[in-house]
């Protein structure tokens, strides 16, 4: 059985919470598939690895982004099961201290950081699906910076599959102005990161602007539909199957990730 979460917002942006399983269409690879089991979820708890671009590049940015990775942290960690551990990339990617639903402590960890070294972006997504593999939990990246790459070892498709296959959720936070808002290597990589994954992309480039959208991300967090379905194609060749899922509503819009590798008989967790 494959599991496939998915979150469904209204013309506003807003969560929708009253569908039923006949309300959804679900296709693999352009087949329709029968959704053989279905689940509303609220009040799930979340682990939440927080990036943060350290790298020369982010250095006039770095005072914006440290800001944005609190106000984040304090919208969604509202749960007691709720943590968080903090990545800062630069020069190397380094793991800042345990995972915890402490504020001041995350947020003293983020003082402390400054501009140094390169942007290995894509290897810090790819170690952060990593870490959060192995917890039963919401998987959330909250990815704070320009998402331009100049020194990792893995690629962006390798970083969007490692997401995909943990079932991470990139939420991206632009640190881009102007016309880099618009159209750039970085910020198209965290477009795509976001719309893989079935996460967003916040650009605002002003604080006050961004909490209204936190709190709608927290409220998204731990809110999901769950459909189950064995695939109509039952082979384990190790291809990419492309998930989509529609809502059979007009004005409403469903995101979830892009799809799965099916290289062995896949359960959910």
């Amino acid at each position: 059985m494959i599991a496939v979460d998915v979150t469904v917002t209204d013309e506003t942006g807003h969560i929708v919470t009253d569908l039923t399983a006949e309300d959804f269409r679900l296709y693999e690879d352009g087949q329709i598939q029968t959704i053989a089991g279905f689940a509303h979820e609220t009040g799930l708890p979340v682990r939440i690895a927080l990036l943060i671009d350290t790298s020369g590049s982010g250095r006039d940015r770095l005072s914006f982004a440290r800001q944005a990775g609190v106000r984040f942290l304090e919208a969604s960690l509202t749960g007691p099961e709720d943590r968080a551990f903090i990545v800062a990339y630069g020069a190397e990617i380094a793991l800042l201290g345990a995972s915890t639903n402490d504020i001041d402590r995350l947020s003293d960890a983020l003082d402390q950081l400054g501009p140094w070294g390169g942007s290995p972006v894509y290897e810090a997504v790819f170690e952060a699906a990593r870490l959060l593999s192995a917890v039963p939990y919401r998987r959330i990246i909250v990815l704070v910076g320009d998402g331009e790459d100049n020194t990792s070892r893995v690629s962006l498709t390798d970083a969007v599959d490692a997401a995909t296959e943990t079932e991470a959720r990139i939420y991206a936070v632009s640190t881009n102005t102007g016309a880099d808002l618009v159209s750039s290597r970085g910020q198209d990589a965290l477009n795509l990161l976001a719309r893989e994954t079935g996460g967003l992309v916040f650009s605002e480039t002003r604080i006050g602007r961004l909490d209204d959208r936190f709190e709608d991300a927290a409220e998204e967090l731990r809110t999901r539909y769950r459909l189950m379905y064995s695939p109509t194609n039952p082979g384990r060749d190790g291809d990419f199957r492309r998930i989509r899922v529609e809502v059979a509503r007009e004005g409403y819009a469903a995101r979830t990730r892009s799809g799965y590798y099916a290289r062995t008989a896949v359960s959910p967790e």
